[in-house]
């Protein structure tokens, strides 16, 4: 190789480092961990078969496989929120990427349940902490006129996730799942190795970095501080509704559709496009809020389009019209996300954004928590009206909530 292909060749592989503003290699390198958490979190269900046959163990065994996350994930919230405040973005990535490298090195250190568990706890573990880190690495590191953008790019990848998990997942072979968990490995390898090397020391000063703030005691006065706060309650009803929704429409989904003859694989692919509709309708819905509409109408037109979609779930068998269904539904349920953390942005700033974004997801757990158990209800019982009925109240709720509570926010400067 010449000496000029060889510096070329160098300056593809370092010159690049400087090319890319230092903002956005750090939120390539939390993408990628978010998107990876979501994954984490769907690992083995779509492979449950192929798991219980690898490990000898029940159905069950592998559903808690997925429980763990969240059983971890809904306790820890709060906590995870106050340790994001404290700490710099810097550590929290550095602390994330390790837990995550080590959870994977678990789950392939011996071919049995029980480390498969284990794995999947800390996973649970490291959950809380990378979700609550979001809006304060949107808030130190990127300037106002780039964080709907942010928000938006984020909650992509969290779809992408969760995707990804649905699409590749799958694709393991027979016998091989312990060689796929090693892939799991490589990757957050290379995850920790890139958030070592190339996340500097925060841009703005934050948690202790800020000159010590309060902790203990302040961190729940601020969360109760939030609470009551008319704009950040409906932001907290808002995720409650959305996300209860869409986790009971996708967790009975299977059931809902075989009535009208629909096999499980075209409801997954009808989940697809679920998610399709939410990335996509997560760039539409900031552009029409940028163009001067209100969130209020954009929100509550979101849930009537919404109501549409659930009549066609409930009482059509046509794949066409299911796949439809599915983006509006998934661009209705899905694509407020990014206006909704930007609201939280601007309501908490950067001193509160670690606890109130874990508010934020603690909310939403907790509407998909419930309502996926209320429309089982219905569902065990065959009253799939009743769960019909159940589902178009809480869009009606969601309506309400968008036109009272989602009024125009001033841009304006962050409380700190």
């Amino acid at each position: 190789m010449s000496p000029r292909i060889r510096s070329a060749f160098r300056w593809a592989l370092l010159g690049s480092r400087y090319m890319i503003p230092t903002r956005y290699r750090i939120l390539c390198i939390y993408s990628a961990m978010l998107a990876m958490t979501q994954f984490q979190w769907m690992r083995f269900a779509p492979i449950t078969d192929l798991v219980a046959s690898s490990y000898g163990i029940s159905y069950r065994q592998v559903a808690a496989l997925s429980l763990a996350v969240t059983a971890l994930a809904l306790p820890l919230a709060l906590p995870g929120g106050g340790m994001v405040d404290r700490l710099s973005v810097r550590a929290c990535l550095r602390m994330t990427a390790a837990a995550m490298l080590s959870a994977a090195f678990i789950r392939v250190a011996q071919p049995q349940y029980a480390f498969l568990l284990a794995g999947q706890l800390l996973f649970g573990f490291v959950q809380p902490l990378t979700m609550s880190l979001l809006v304060k690495l949107m808030l130190v590191w990127f300037p106002p006129s780039e964080r709907d953008r942010v928000s938006a790019l984020s909650s992509m990848v969290i779809f992408l996730g969760i995707g990804a998990a649905f699409v590749l997942v799958p694709l393991t072979e027979p016998g091989n799942v312990g060689g796929s968990l090693w892939l799991d490995v490589v990757l957050f390898g290379a995850i920790a190795i890139l958030t070592f090397a190339y996340v500097p020391h925060d841009h703005l000063p934050a948690g202790l970095d800020a000159g010590h703030e309060p902790i203990g005691r302040s961190l729940w006065t601020d969360s109760l501080a939030l609470i009551r706060t008319p704009s950040f309650m409906a932001v907290l009803m808002m995720i409650f509704l959305t996300n209860g929704y869409f986790s009971a429409i996708t967790t009975w989904l299977e059931p809902i559709l075989a009535r009208r003859g629909v096999d499980a694989q075209t409801s997954g692919l009808v989940v697809v496009f679920m998610l399709a509709g939410g990335m996509g309708g997560a760039a539409l819905i900031m552009a029409l809020i940028r163009a001067g509409a209100t969130a209020g109408r954009v929100l509550s037109a979101a849930a009537l389009a919404a109501g549409f979609g659930t009549l066609c779930l409930f009482y059509s068998g046509w794949f066409p019209l299911l796949a439809f269904a599915g983006l509006i539904i998934g661009a209705a349920l899905l694509s407020p996300l990014p206006l909704l953390l930007g609201r939280v942005a601007c309501i908490a700033g950067r001193r509160r954004s670690g606890m109130a974004t874990a508010i934020f997801w603690l909310m939403g757990n907790i509407g998909a928590t419930l309502m996926i158990a209320a429309l089982g209800g219905a569902a065990n019982d065959g009253d799939w009206q009743n769960a019909a009925v159940l589902l178009c109240l809480l869009l009606l709720a969601q309506i309400a909530t968008s036109l009272l509570g989602f009024r125009p926010m001033l841009a304006g400067p962050e409380r700190a």
